[in-house]
């Protein structure tokens, strides 16, 4: 099974993706938005994937938006 989640804001830059997936890790925040959440979501998510046998990939670049991907074993 793969779930993906993707959203069309600015991205990230390509090589500060797999920092996002360490635990409080944040993108840098657009100015007007300021700072969101407290960068656990991307971390739970690959550890509870990896717990069920599947996988996180993650897939931006700056003005590119970004996409996440689970991909899961069938059961």
């Amino acid at each position: 099974m793969v779930i993906e989640v993707e959203d069309r804001g600015p991205g990230v830059d390509a090589g500060e993706a797999p920092r996002l997936l360490r635990p409080f890790a944040k993108g840098q925040a657009q100015p007007a938005r300021g700072p969101d959440g407290a960068g656990l979501g991307l971390p739970i998510a690959l550890l509870l994937s990896r717990a069920m046998g599947g996988d996180l990939d993650i897939r931006t670049g700056r003005g590119e938006g970004f996409t996440a991907t689970v991909s899961l074993p069938a059961a």
